[in-house]
């Protein structure tokens, strides 16, 4: 049987970097190279003959021409995405372009990687038709860009499944998270011992997107389906699993609210038929 053609748009991202050697053995996956000029380790490794450049000003005849059953679009600008010094105007400018760029690409499906930044926090869990109430720049963008890429993409007809994923590890992590930092020998400083966060893997995250591959058609247009694992977690708890017997400094800032984001992940048990993550099982098969 001929494999599905796949192309991650924003592949030297550090998500998309990961997702391309999650799929490449079960799907004919391409990948574009970003307009960074920094890439992560990961994607150099990457086969060039699967790296399709682009340049996101002008479409070229190559890359229309070139078809597609699905794109997994996770190019975005996460630089302070913490942080109030997030810069709302860069990532607008780049939504623009990967925007017309979408528009002339030649495919069926779209899937789009989003944040579960877009709620904000909460005590009670988030499903998908939970109120969107963002308390940062970059939750306020993320929200802001689903709302684009609908609007924008419907007009040809597109179906678009939007996945809001929560927190995310794997054997290889992002500079500077807690999971980079614990396999490190600098100490660990945890600045709000009390947050409250929802975590799956890599390889969890590229289960999602084969069965929601899977089952599209069962998917609606404009489906959106959380990537979380339902349950709560804090650094402290997560330096335990880990085992990690290091110097750790807890800062106590009372000007630290509590903070809280959890998912409800109805929809990844029930409609895409999948297992329930388990944590420690998962940690102990990537790290042991």
């Amino acid at each position: 049987m001929k494999k599905l053609k796949i192309l991650i748009v924003g592949g030297s991202s550090f998500i998309g970097s990961n997702l391309y050697y999650l799929l490449v053995n079960k799907y004919d996956v391409y990948v574009t190279k970003n307009i960074n000029k920094k890439f992560n380790p990961i994607f150099k490794k990457i086969n060039k003959k699967k790296i399709v450049n682009i340049n996101l000003n002008k479409i070229n005849f190559y890359i229309n021409s070139m078809k597609f059953d699905i794109v997994i679009n996770c190019m975005g600008n996460t630089k302070n995405y913490k942080s109030y010094k997030y810069n709302i105007k860069k990532s607008n400018d780049l939504v623009k372009k990967y925007l017309k760029f979408l528009q002339e690409l030649n495919y069926k499906i779209l899937i789009h990687v989003s944040s579960s930044m877009v709620y904000g926090f909460s005590n009670r869990k988030f499903a998908e038709k939970s109120k969107c109430s963002p308390n940062t720049k970059y939750g306020d963008f993320k929200l802001n860009e689903e709302k684009k890429i609908i609007k924008y993409l419907n007009i040809n007809n597109k179906k678009i499944i939007i996945l809001r994923l929560f927190s995310i590890f794997g054997k290889k992590n992002k500079v500077g998270s807690l999971f980079d930092v614990l396999n490190s020998k600098k100490r660990i400083v945890i600045n709000n011992p009390n947050h409250e966060f929802d975590l799956i893997s890599f390889k969890y995250f590229s289960r999602i997107i084969i069965k929601t591959i899977k089952y599209h058609q069962k998917l609606k247009k404009n489906e959106i389906i959380n990537c979380c694992s339902g349950k709560k977690i804090n650094p402290m708890y997560l330096i335990n699993i880990l085992q990690k017997n290091k110097n750790v400094i807890i800062n106590k800032n009372e000007n630290i609210k509590k903070s809280r984001q959890i998912g409800n992940n109805s929809k990844l048990l029930k409609i895409l038929k999948l297992p329930q993550f388990n944590l420690k099982r998962e940690i102990k098969l990537i790290y042991d």
